[in-house]
């Protein structure tokens, strides 16, 4: 079966920004998905990351023709996803509100406060006190370095799609993100929305192998 992963920026454009040609989309999985026609992957590591930036207020949006950070309360991120229950696991969403605080600002060093909680959850939730590097490394048998990946906050993203054996990876930051990552496609959300899926693109692979 296809299973398709979007990562945070996608998802983010989606679910809070309301962008019309993600919505379509992503409708129009979500309809394929509940039928069992395919899978959209919404990862733990992925689900947190989103969680903590709208909690932290690393996101914003005009008002009053100014533009202004945004904290995002437990109660308004549950707004944003209590449509889509069918690929979020509300209980994990309970977890982060519980167990975490996704403070805003930055320490010392600039590095946003939000993110050592998110390291926490992939630690915690994953085992992965290297970010998921070890785990890319393995599954695609190449260096980060050969693969062009520096960003360590983006190796989870990369490493929960090779764990799940995502197929199709959406997301805005395509110089990010090795392409292809072993053998899942990496792609934006114009590129997506090319593609039949079924026919124009993937008549390229087996997929019997898919299953």
């Amino acid at each position: 079966m296809l299973r398709i992963q979007f990562d945070t920026s996608s998802l983010f454009e989606t679910i809070v920004k309301y962008r019309k040609d993600y919505q379509d989309f992503f409708i129009r999985l979500y309809n394929l998905h509940q039928i069992d026609e395919l899978r959209i992957v919404i990862p733990e590591v992925v689900v947190a990351e989103f969680y903590g930036i709208l909690r932290a207020g690393r996101t914003g949006k005009y008002i009053d023709g100014e533009y202004r950070q945004v904290c995002y309360t437990h109660r308004q991120i549950l707004n944003f996803i209590h449509t889509y229950p069918h690929i979020f696991n509300m209980e994990f969403i309970e977890y982060l509100n519980t167990n975490y605080k996704w403070r805003a600002g930055s320490d010392e060093s600039r590095i946003p406060l939000y993110k050592k909680d998110f390291y926490n959850v992939v630690k915690n939730r994953m085992g992965w006190d290297d970010w998921g590097k070890e785990t890319i490394e393995k599954q695609t048998r190449k260096s980060l370095k050969i693969l062009g990946i520096q960003d360590q906050y983006d190796y989870p993203i990369m490493a929960s799609a090779l764990e799940y054996d995502v197929h199709l990876l959406i997301t805005e930051n395509l110089k990010h993100f090795a392409k292809p990552l072993g053998s899942c496609i990496v792609v934006n959300i114009e590129q997506a929305r090319l593609l039949d899926l079924y026919d124009d693109y993937f008549e390229l692979m087996d997929i019997d192998d898919w299953e």
